[in-house]
C-alpha cells in the first residue's frame, strides 16, 4: 500500500513474543500470531501484498529503523519515543490519552 503522498509504506515490527507486538496484532490488526502470519503468507501469495513486514529486535532498531526509512512506520512503547520519531493517534487518541489503544504492561526490571 502506499501513503497520500505515493510513498510506498513499509511497515516494521517487534518480533514474535514481544508484548508490544501481541499488543497491535490484537487490538490493532484484531488477529493472533498465526492469523498475521497466514494474512501475510496469502497476501504474498496472490500478489496482494509485494512485501511482508520488516522485522527488528529492539525498539531502538525500530525507532532507527522509521527515522531512516521514508514511508515507514512501527509501533514503540512512549518511553521508546523520542524526537526522531512521531507518535500515531489511533482513533483520535494519543498515547497520552485515556482510552489510547495501545497501552503495553510496563517491562518487566
Amino acid at each position: 500500500s502506499h501513503w497520500p503522498n505515493g510513498r510506498r509504506i513499509t511497515l516494521v515490527m517487534m518480533e514474535p513474543g514481544q508484548p508490544e507486538r501481541a499488543v497491535v496484532l490484537r487490538d490493532i490488526c484484531q488477529m493472533n500470531e498465526t492469523d498475521f502470519n497466514n494474512h501475510f503468507l496469502h497476501g504474498v501469495f496472490t500478489g496482494e501484498v509485494l512485501v511482508s513486514p520488516k522485522t527488528l529486535a529492539t525498539p531502538v532498531g525500530v525507532r532507527k529503523f522509521v527515522f531512516n526509512v521514508p514511508g515507514a512506520i512501527g509501533y514503540l512503547r512512549v518511553s521508546d519515543l523520542d524526537s526522531s520519531v512521531k507518535a500515531v493517534r489511533v482513533d483520535e487518541r494519543g498515547p497520552e490519552d485515556k482510552g489510547y489503544k495501545l497501552h503495553v504492561p510496563p517491562r518487566s526490571k
